[in-house]
Order: structure tokens, then sequence, then C-alpha cells
């Protein structure tokens, strides 16, 4: 979404309009003026150069009086501008195919039987492929955005460091997805692709605001929103809130540091620990489960089972105190809650809202609410960054030509 990527716009006005078509259209010149307050002319030149690049379409609205001019109605080309988003974290690789908008066509899902960084690139590339021998996305794939872990994002250029997955992950991916299928390819940290869905979500007075997302799944990662774009740091490592040490002491984690917060309230850690409970039989209601997913954790803690209580609550209370320290650093407006602490039950939400507005800052006004996205929203805002690059590179290759 605009905003939230930095190009060299030579024609701001020609992408404003085109964002004002990928979110309100059918839509006709008139109304694009309504909506972006440029003027006429600048609107008929914009829209001419959109459907020379082909990512738009305009067709005629039915008459709605007897006599007189059909005002034409501007729309996104889907049928010729797709893009794939995919997610890529631990257990499991999530795709989908997307319009230029957002809007999803199909979606996929594989689990991971391991967490080696060669079976999660090797998926990726699977599920690629698989969406590629569709003939109804074969030409017409115009971009690839893949979600990564923010840590194996900032690590590619770094030889030796430490990521979620076991093993090198491959850093000419890019390149290999572009010399593959001969479309554009990028990747992006998830917690920003979460952001970018949330975003598109918003209503247009929220949209503006600074938010913080909180990608609470089987990492912890963050996105930051403020003064109209992210911010990633120096290093690319800004958000990195799993990776806050909560005590030094504490088990090592899988940044190398020991004692990090993912080690107390990341989804993978607490699994972990829920397995071992089940095969122990140390939890009653999870006794006899082979596979424990945090539906059956989630589950058990609403049943009050002790240890699922004792454990879920742990993970809540500590991530409210860390949470309240990054509002009080951060100031937003909102903050956003999304991965599968955001299923839990509204009471629970709002226990662990209370107690982390208890540790903010008195004065502090940022709300906390869950996502409302479905579980493929990462992938669809990585497909909704590339939905950006589209449009940036047709436009650069066309401002060339002249």
């Amino acid at each position: 979404m605009f905003g939230l990527q930095q190009y060299n716009l030579q024609d701001i006005s020609t992408y404003r309009v085109y964002r004002c078509i990928v979110m309100n259209g059918p839509i006709s010149k008139r109304k694009i003026q309504d909506f972006t307050r440029l003027s006429w002319g600048c609107i008929c030149n914009s829209t001419v150069k959109l459907l020379q690049m082909d990512v738009i379409k305009q067709n005629k609205q039915e008459a709605r009086v007897p006599s007189g001019r059909i005002p034409s109605l501007f729309e996104i080309n889907d049928e010729d501008n797709f893009c794939i988003g995919i997610d890529a974290t631990q257990g499991r690789v999530i795709g989908v195919v997307t319009a230029l908008d957002g809007s999803r066509l199909c979606s996929c899902t594989k689990m991971l039987s391991d967490n080696y960084a060669s079976s999660v690139a090797a998926c990726i590339m699977d599920m690629l492929a698989d969406f590629m021998a569709n003939p109804k996305y074969q030409n017409a794939v115009k971009g690839i955005g893949i979600a990564l872990p923010s840590i194996v994002v900032a690590n590619f250029q770094r030889k030796g460091s430490e990521h979620p997955f076991i093993g090198p992950f491959p850093s000419n991916l890019r390149s290999i997805i572009q010399e593959k299928y001969g479309v554009l390819a990028d990747i992006y940290c998830d917690p920003d692709c979460m952001l970018n869905s949330e975003i598109a979500a918003m209503q247009p007075d929220e949209s503006h605001k600074g938010v913080l997302e909180i990608r609470w799944s089987r990492g912890i990662g963050s996105s930051m929103f403020t003064n109209g774009q992210l911010y990633h740091g120096a290093n690319g490592y800004a958000g990195e809130l799993g990776h806050v040490v909560v005590d030094p002491e504490g088990e090592k984690c899988t940044c190398g540091k020991q004692g990090c917060l993912e080690t107390y309230a990341s989804v993978r850690t607490l699994l972990d620990k829920a397995c071992e409970a089940a095969a122990t039989g140390r939890s009653a209601a999870l006794a006899g489960k082979d596979n424990v997913t945090f539906e059956d954790l989630n589950r058990a803690f609403e049943e009050g089972d002790i240890f699922a209580s004792a454990l879920m609550q742990r993970a809540l209370d500590t991530m409210a105190q860390y949470l309240a320290n990054m509002i009080s650093i951060m100031d937003p407006d909102i903050v956003i809650i999304s991965g599968e602490f955001a299923r839990i039950s509204e009471s629970r939400f709002n226990d662990f809202t209370a107690k982390t507005q208890h540790y903010m800052m008195h004065g502090c006004s940022t709300s906390i609410k869950k996502s409302a996205l479905p579980y493929d929203a990462a992938a669809t805002g990585a497909a909704l960054f590339m939905a950006d690059a589209i449009y940036h590179e047709c436009f650069d290759t066309a401002g060339k030509d002249k």
C-alpha cells in the first residue's frame, strides 16, 4: 500500500489515481476527482497512462437517462494482472493468488515435516510450481512476494547468523524465482506483510495513524508504521520484540542469546512444552495427544487445566509487560495482535489488555485489538506489496521509453 514502500516516483498523481481505482473501482473519472481532489486534466492524462500500461480497463456503465453521453467506469485489469503471495514460517507455508486490489482468488497451505531451511525453500518453490501450472495464472502472474521471518531477511547477508530455521537459507531466493518464472519477485518481513493487509482493511480515517502490528505466533515479530512509512532500523532488526531478553540466565533462543521473550511466550515454545506435558502426563487435558496444537492448548486453558493455565498465563503476563514497554517507546495509536494469540477468547484478551495498560505510562491512550483478518493475511500482504511493485515497474519502463 502507498507509504509502505519507498519509490522514486516521477508521477505521484498517476499513482494516486491508480490507488483510487484499486480501492474503489469500478469508478468514473468524476468520482476519482471527488476522492483525489486532482484536476480534471490530470485525471484524464493519468487514466490514459494506466490504460496504456494495461493495469486498468474501462467499461461503459449502464445508461440512467434516455439520452446523453454515458461515462466510462475504470477498474483494475484483473484478467491479466495477478500476484502471488507466500508466507513461509515455522511449521507451514501459506500461499495465495490475488488480484491487484488484494482480493483472494485461491489459497493453499502446506505443512512442513521439519524445520530445515532447505525444506522451507523447497516448499516455497513447490507451491509456486503448483500455482503456475494453472493455465489461468501462467501468463497473468506479474509479481511474486515472499514473506519470511524478519530475522531471516535481516540475516541474508550475515553468514553464520542465527535464524528460526535449521541450516543456511538461500539468500538468492528472489533471483531464483525471477529467473525461473520471468516475473518480478521480492522478499518481505512477515510482520510488515501482516500490517500491509491490516492497513488495506482499515477505514480511510484510520489508515494514517501510527500502527504497531504484533505477529504473536511461532515467533514474535512486530511492524511499526509511523509518519506514513515503515521503520526497519539501521540493521533491519527493528521490531524484533521476540528477541528482547527477559532472563539472561534463561533457555537458549534460536537467535543464539539466552532468555529471549520467544523462549517464554512464542507458540513454538508453548507447544514444545505442551507436547512434553502430554507425553509425561503432567496435563490431564492434553494427555494422550501425540501432536498438541495451539487450539488444543487454548482449549485446555479455557477448561482450567492446571498445566495449560500456568503455561498460557505466564506467556500472556510476560508479553503484557514487554508490550507495554514497547508502547511507551513508540506511542502508537493502535496495537494489533495477530497470529495464534488473536484467537484466544474475548475475556482472556480483555484480561491481557488490562494488564498491558496497567504497565503502560499514565495518560497513554493506545488501543489494543485483535486482528480480524484470515490466517493467510501475511501472504495476502506480500501480494499487495507486489501489486505496488508492478505499477512502479510498468511506470518506470514507460518513462524510459519516452
